[in-house]
């Protein structure tokens, strides 16, 4: 789950960092 969270997106039992969740496009952020 750590190459989820790594790739920008929360799972399960890890959370994404906030410099992982900010680099993403726009269109890929979500409600946290």
């Amino acid at each position: 789950m750590q190459a989820v969270a790594k790739a920008g997106h929360d799972s399960g039992t890890t959370k994404v960092t906030s410099k992982a969740y900010k680099a993403q496009p726009s269109c890929c952020q979500y409600k946290r």
